[in-house]
């Protein structure tokens, strides 16, 4: 990836990757991406917007130094990669793409990051609120704005759908304590974000985890 980030140009240089599960499958990620330049643009809004295509992890890029002068991973446990990734993508000009599996990723399933549940999760939304005022303080496009309404609706609708289905004993004040936000939320998002395939399914779920 350094070679192909000299001989382009580019400022962030990725690549696709491959997940390695326990019994040996390996399942390859961005294998329908073309090779070459991406839109800054549309790298975010893959992000914020959770489609396959959401390329944001760190650890599948190199990135030119001067990038990082005012870039900070922050202090949580969730979405930083997304943080500095969507703050990174926001600030250069040219990405590249390259299609060859570099990276490897190993899946444990029994990892915080699989759980269903456990409290630190109550922290995502906190931080997808950074990302959004930070696009909105930063000159971000109007279509990507418009996908930040997404954005907070599917943490918000993520985490109340992990606390129905695992059902933690204080789910009824956890609830309580992010229903109105949450409901803030799904208005705007209805109101505002833009509509994919498969919403109608989430907002049943949305209704029902949060009753």
């Amino acid at each position: 990836m350094l070679e192909v980030a000299f001989r382009t140009g580019a400022e962030i240089v990725g690549c696709a990757s491959v997940v390695d599960y326990e019994d040996g499958t390996q399942v390859r990620n961005y294998a329908d991406i073309s090779e070459g330049f991406l839109d800054r643009n549309t790298c975010i809004i893959d992000i914020l917007g959770q489609t396959r295509h959401a390329w944001g992890a760190v650890h599948n890029k190199v990135f030119k130094k001067s990038i990082f002068d005012n870039i900070r991973f922050p202090k949580v446990r969730h979405l930083e990669d997304y943080v500095v990734t969507i703050k990174a993508f926001n600030e250069v000009n040219m990405i590249y793409f390259c299609s060859h599996s570099f990276y490897h990723h190993t899946s444990l399933p029994n990892s915080l990051s699989h759980s269903s549940w456990y409290p630190g999760r109550l922290a995502i939304p906190e931080t997808g609120e950074q990302i959004v005022n930070y696009l909105k303080n930063n000159n971000a496009d109007t279509v990507v704005r418009k996908y930040t309404y997404r954005f907070m609706y599917l943490l918000y609708a993520g985490v109340l759908w992990s606390i129905y289905k695992s059902k933690p004993d204080d789910a009824r004040t956890i609830r309580a304590n992010i229903r109105w936000r949450s409901l803030n939320v799904c208005r705007e998002y209805l109101l505002h974000g833009p509509k994919q395939r498969g919403d109608i399914k989430m907002l049943l779920q949305f209704i029902l985890s949060i009753i």
